[in-house]
């Protein structure tokens, strides 16, 4: 028998062993929290719904406290009329919002009687019917309000027009004016 082939110390290997398991379990530990910071800082991250401003929103669920997802990949043709957006507030540096987009860069958007007109057209806000059967069933009881009415603004380039689902319950350009391109952080995909 060779005097190599002996082992000599055979406890030495045991403890190898069990030192390769630990470093193999903290670096995998490692890499998963590599890859989850690269992730959430880059591609994908989960936001706090911040306020009731989208209830009832029928295509994403956006009750208050919810945690939803929000994708910093998008494109300027993703960000057209519909689309749930996570933006900045415009007037508070570091409050964000999620909001819809009804009007985009050029359009002209316009608020007659709580009917929302784009282009002069009016658009059916499917995901909004509930709050607005509210608004109309509570017509004959409440006085008519300036969130209601808005004349005709034309947007200019990389301004969007971003509405709450609930009207009642959240600010949006109808209060703050539109917000720039710029301002809006992450698209919230359903």
């Amino acid at each position: 028998m060779n005097l190599r082939d002996r082992n000599l110390v055979p406890d030495r290997e045991k403890k190898f062993k069990g030192a390769g398991i630990a470093t193999a379990a903290v670096l995998a530990i490692l890499i998963g929290i590599l890859i989850r910071w690269i992730v959430h800082g880059w591609f994908i991250f989960p936001v706090t719904v911040p306020d009731s401003a989208m209830e009832p929103a029928t295509d994403i669920s956006l009750k208050a406290g919810e945690v939803v997802y929000a994708s910093r990949i998008f494109s300027d043709d993703d960000l057209k009329p519909g689309a749930v957006v996570l933006c900045y507030h415009p007037n508070l540096e570091h409050q964000r919002i999620i909001r819809r987009i009804v009007a985009g860069p050029g359009q002209s958007v316009e608020l007659l009687n709580g009917d929302l007109y784009v282009q002069g057209r009016p658009v059916a806000e499917t995901y909004q019917e509930v709050a607005l059967e509210s608004l109309r069933s509570r017509r004959a009881i409440l006085p008519e309000s300036p969130w209601d009415k808005m004349s005709a603004l034309q947007l200019g380039s990389g301004e969007y027009f971003v509405l709450a689902d609930n009207r009642f319950s959240g600010l949006d350009s109808r209060f703050f004016g539109p917000i720039k391109g710029n301002r809006i952080q992450a698209i919230i995909r359903p």
